[in-house]
């Protein structure tokens, strides 16, 4: 899905983890939403497991959590991140679930392991109805 998308999505989740609106938090939770595609800045595969496995969506918030002591935040980081790799999971070419046994396949490479759908990281029509009911969901949760 496009960045965007992904900021919404981690926009939902800083909402629901505190259950109303904080714009401050928010903001975080969109952040904590894209940052996963921060691999296309490093030198391994976009979607490799270092930043697009289960394994990372659960360990990812640890340091976050060590870092601020905020047990709020990092529930807005796990959140955010599992969205975005359920998001991406419905990509064509997948997420990572956990480690291969190669250590070095695991933090280089992309492997189709897991995938909810096949919809175009760029079909526009899609990540607007995604956007759209994100949006809703968000309007729910703090009416």
């Amino acid at each position: 899905m496009r960045r965007y998308t992904h900021f919404l999505a981690g926009v939902l989740s800083a909402v629901i983890v505190l259950k109303g609106t904080n714009i401050k938090m928010m903001l975080l939770g969109g952040v904590f939403g894209v940052l996963q595609d921060v691999d296309i800045l490093l030198p391994v595969q976009h979607r490799s497991g270092l930043t697009h496995s289960l394994l990372s969506v659960i360990l990812l918030p640890l340091p976050i959590f060590l870092y601020t002591h905020s047990p709020s935040i990092a529930l807005i980081a796990f959140f955010a991140f599992l969205s975005h790799w359920l998001l991406d999971a419905m990509n064509p070419s997948g997420v990572m679930l956990f480690p291969s046994k190669k250590i070095t396949d695991f933090l280089k490479n992309h492997r189709r392991e897991f995938r909810l759908a096949s919809i175009s990281y760029d079909d526009q029509i899609a990540n607007l109805l995604f956007s759209l009911t994100i949006l809703v969901g968000i309007s729910l949760c703090i009416s």
